[in-house]
């Protein structure tokens, strides 16, 4: 039996000036106070693994517009969200079966008015009236030697995603912020093979994810729920010398997330890496996106507004890393809490 509190203090104080009418000023601040206590049991029966938990929420959050103090916003959370898991090993054969409930808060950025200029027609935005969203997953994970296969079901409440709106200010312009809406669900399922072969170690990974969402546009129910394929190609190579070969390959059949639609996208990465003096020096070439296909052509239709981009973030790149380890330290389980998504958000 194990049990533990935590307390987060965030404060958020943001402005910004603008002499441009296509870009509205702003000036907030937005803090937040969270308390949480947290317990979880181990039982062990026999072959089966019995892992509950319970952990207790209280999040007030203070968000002021002080340029407009009648957008000011306070919210008081209180949520409690249960683990359960049933672990079943025998005779090389694994199974897991769990149900977890968890909170997505939107990000600062999201929760701010601040905004930021995209060209004369357009502009982005927060929205401080949004809600976290909750999410509930049961999942099956099963393995036997070198196959493992995962699935799983997510309910999420409140999904957070885009929304398009024409400024009241200007009817030509468009405004680019965030919204709450009722819910979205998904259907995951993932194969996984790896296997060493003497001096090969593949690893082959086949994956969908079906989503369930549905939006407006032109006063119509706009149906997203066109699934994305995925394949991971991992590779290995142990090489005479100390020598070790990578190659990565990654391939995304595009389809929805949320209320936007991807296009097929795809990576191929190489690397090799060769160690010295007792594995204590480790010096690594590396090369990213070779063929610069890691691009996120994206169509999204919110509303009245058919929205087409396309994001690339020029991952393409060669680097070289070198490391040497004056020591070998062993890292130790601390326990877990919620900071490292608080730390996200900002």
């Amino acid at each position: 039996l194990s049990w533990g509190i935590e307390c987060n203090h965030i404060n958020i104080t943001g402005s910004l000036t603008s002499d441009s009418g296509n870009t509205p000023s702003s000036n907030y601040s937005n803090r937040e106070n969270k308390y949480a206590a947290y317990a979880e049991a181990k039982l062990n029966m026999g072959d089966v693994l019995v892992n509950g938990g319970l952990r207790y929420e209280e999040l007030v959050s203070d968000y002021k517009n002080l340029i407009d103090r009648t957008g000011d916003v306070h919210r008081h959370y209180k949520n409690i969200y249960p683990s359960i898991s049933l672990i079943y090993n025998k005779n090389g054969w694994a199974n897991t079966l769990s149900f977890s409930s968890r909170t997505s808060r939107p990000t600062f950025r999201q929760l701010s008015n601040s905004s930021y200029y995209s060209n004369e027609f357009m502009y982005q935005c927060g929205n401080p009236l949004l809600k976290p969203a909750d999410s509930y997953i049961a999942q099956w994970n099963t393995g036997y030697k070198f196959i493992n296969f995962s699935a799983s079901y997510t309910y999420m409440k409140n999904y957070i995603s885009t929304d398009f709106y024409t400024s009241s200010n200007n009817q030509n312009q468009i405004v680019s912020s965030y919204i709450n809406y009722d819910k979205i669900q998904y259907l995951k399922a993932n194969l996984n093979l790896q296997k060493n072969i003497a001096w090969w170690k593949p690893s082959l990974s086949l994956g969908i994810t079906k989503p369930f969402f549905s939006c407006e546009y032109l006063g119509e129910k706009h149906s997203c729920n066109t699934p994305q394929l995925y394949v991971i190609a991992n590779q290995y190579f142990q090489l005479p010398a100390s020598y070790l070969l990578s190659a990565y390959y990654y391939y995304n059949s595009g389809g929805n997330q949320g209320a936007v639609t991807l296009k097929p996208y795809q990576m191929f990465n190489m690397g090799i890496q060769k160690a010295f003096f007792d594995d204590k020096l480790s010096v690594s070439l590396q090369a990213q996106d070779i063929f610069h296909t890691m691009k996120f052509k994206e169509i999204e239709n919110i509303k009245n507004i058919h929205f087409q981009q396309t994001e690339d973030y020029c991952l393409w790149n060669y680097s070289i890393s070198i490391i040497y380890r004056l020591n070998k330290l062993k890292t130790k389980y601390r326990g877990n809490t919620s900071i490292k998504n608080e730390l996200d958000r900002l």
